[in-house]
């Protein structure tokens, strides 16, 4: 199960703002994912949500701020966001510099509010989605066997 970025979005209780323009809201989140490295690409695969307090970028020259934005950029990140309070209040101006540039959704959650609640969110949603799924396929095998006669009744024309 994914969840998209506009639902995301759309919930209030995570304190969650956008700092970029998005231009597809449509995008999917396959996973939620911390990593407070400079270089994550190795753990990344496409379609993650990173959740970072700013380690990354914090006091980071600007050319370096854009090289980390390019390396979740080539990885396909579906977004970044950021954790106010811990290491700064505001994101840097490069870091949203380079997001605007290359088309990255630059998310930010408010002091206070632990990742730990995207995380709980993503992993309902996607459960509730994969729970619809499995309901799904059981009435469609349903409907199969009964347009192929399995359960004691003939097809329906």
């Amino acid at each position: 199960g994914t969840v998209l970025l506009r639902e995301l979005l759309a919930q209030p209780s995570l304190h969650v703002d956008t700092l970029t323009p998005i231009r597809a809201l449509d995008r999917p989140i396959r996973y939620v994912y911390p990593p407070e490295l400079v270089d994550p690409s190795q753990y990344l695969s496409g379609e993650e949500l990173i959740l970072s307090i700013g380690v990354p970028v914090a006091d980071q020259p600007d050319d370096s701020i854009r090289r980390y934005v390019e390396t979740l950029s080539r990885r396909r990140v579906t977004a970044l966001l950021v954790g106010l309070g811990d290491l700064f209040d505001e994101p840097p101006a490069a870091l949203v510099r380079a997001c605007l540039d290359l088309d990255l959704p630059l998310l930010a959650q408010h002091a206070a509010v632990p990742f730990r609640r995207i995380v709980d969110w993503a992993d309902s949603m996607r459960i509730a989605d994969r729970e619809v799924g499995t309901r799904e396929r059981d009435l469609g095998s349903i409907l199969r066997w009964f347009v192929a006669g399995t359960l004691g009744v003939g097809p329906v024309e």
